[in-house]
């Protein structure tokens, strides 16, 4: 049985999966299962179609498994569960590994297995610039209040601990990876940590999420559980932490609500202005108080010009 499995949830990858796949090739450790779960793909995923996956379609540590489409968290339950090694990670097919990852972590999580998972530090590969994420020691009260971030493509989790919690919910489209982390936290307490940036994050236009309004509601919706479980229990800082964390789900997703209208706005949708600033108004008065108090800031510097001219 192999020490580890990676598990890379695939739906119409695309040129992206050569990538990540060929970077789990690249590990020096090499005692892995891997399971691509192609999720429904309008044309099915074959590794030996992909230019640069040869040598994937050609070694029995690799292997496809293709289902009707369930989403990520699905797909990655799925995956776990076609391996039977002690060691789970995970790597969305637009991500990528350095080579010392695997063996890196391993190597940590050996020296503490009580662990909650292991994950590393990583870097945002943006068109023109790569933007190293600020290293963060993710604690329980620290995720709650949206002060530290885990990449999903940078865990690893023994499969009792990610199965106890019950894997990743089905049921949240965007907040899927949070709610993980934060409910291994929860139960298991503080992780093993490298900062150095061994996981690339690809950002593009395919992988950015739109929908503010579903991300803030499933994030409100997971705090709130947390913090039913808090106050139950008499545990005020952990109440406090959330109810930080609150704050800022309500202020990031206002600000994105604002920018959606200012967007609308330079189209001419004016119907669409109403309907963001209004979700705005919802989320975070504060945040469009604010977008309102630049507005008008502006507008008195163009009168002010235009006074001059």
């Amino acid at each position: 049985m192999p020490e580890i499995a990676v598990v890379i949830p695939a739906y119409n990858p695309g040129p992206h999966l050569a990538r990540s796949l060929g970077s789990v090739l690249a590990q020096d450790l090499t005692d892995w299962e891997c399971v691509v779960v192609d999720d429904g793909s309008a044309q099915p995923v074959e590794l030996a179609a992909v230019p640069g996956l040869e040598a994937a379609a050609g070694d029995p540590r690799v292997r496809v498994h293709r289902q009707a489409n369930g989403g990520v968290s699905v797909a990655r339950n799925v995956g776990v569960a076609l391996t039977d090694s002690r060691w789970v990670a995970f790597l969305d097919q637009d991500d990528a590994w350095e080579p010392a990852k695997l063996r890196r972590q391993l190597d940590l999580l050996r020296g503490d297995e009580s662990a909650a998972f292991a994950h590393t530090g990583f870097v945002w590969r943006l068109p023109h610039a790569d933007l190293p994420a600020t290293p963060v020691h993710a604690a329980y009260r620290d995720a709650l209040a949206c002060r530290a971030y885990v990449l999903m493509s940078s865990l690893v989790v023994s499969r009792d601990h990610y199965t106890a919690v019950g894997g990743s919910d089905p049921l949240l489209a965007q907040q899927q990876d949070w709610a993980l982390v934060l409910d291994l936290l929860r139960r298991y307490g503080p992780p093993a940590y490298l900062p150095e940036q061994l996981v690339t994050y690809h950002v593009h236009e395919a992988n950015v999420s739109r929908n503010y309004r579903r991300a803030a509601a499933e994030a409100v919706a997971v705090l709130d559980a947390h913090l039913v479980a808090a106050e139950f229990d008499g545990d005020r800082d952990t109440a406090s932490a959330i109810r930080t964390g609150l704050a800022q789900v309500r202020r990031l997703h206002g600000e994105q609500a604002v920018e959606n209208a200012r967007v609308a706005k330079e189209s001419g949708d004016w119907g669409a202005v109403l309907d963001h600033l209004g979700a705005a108004a919802r989320l975070s008065p504060t945040v469009l108080t604010q977008a309102f108090s630049r507005f008008a800031l502006e507008q008195g510097r163009q009168v002010r010009r235009r006074v001059r001219a």
